[in-house]
């Protein structure tokens, strides 16, 4: 009920796509899928750094601070559509 994609490049490891159904939520799936996935990672001795990008705010950021992750920078993006 909770899903992630992990790929591991050039000393990274970068998670996206974390996801949990909202009928499973706040049952620490995600938590133990983060965890797992991380110590997968560094599984290759060639990963130094694990690396999400994630909206900080609410539920996902707090996931992600109480698995250690810290911010180290910030990515704005703009778009429009198009007419």
């Amino acid at each position: 009920m909770s899903n992630l994609g992990i790929g591991r490049l050039d000393g990274l490891s970068r998670y996206q796509d974390v996801v949990t159904l909202a009928t499973h939520r706040r049952r620490g799936i995600a938590g133990a899928l983060v965890r797992a996935a991380g110590e997968w990672a560094f599984e290759d001795p060639s990963i130094t750094r694990l690396v999400i990008v994630a909206d900080l705010d609410g539920p996902p950021g707090a996931l992600y601070e109480r698995a250690g992750f810290v911010e180290v920078a910030r990515h704005v993006a703009v778009s429009r559509s198009v007419r």
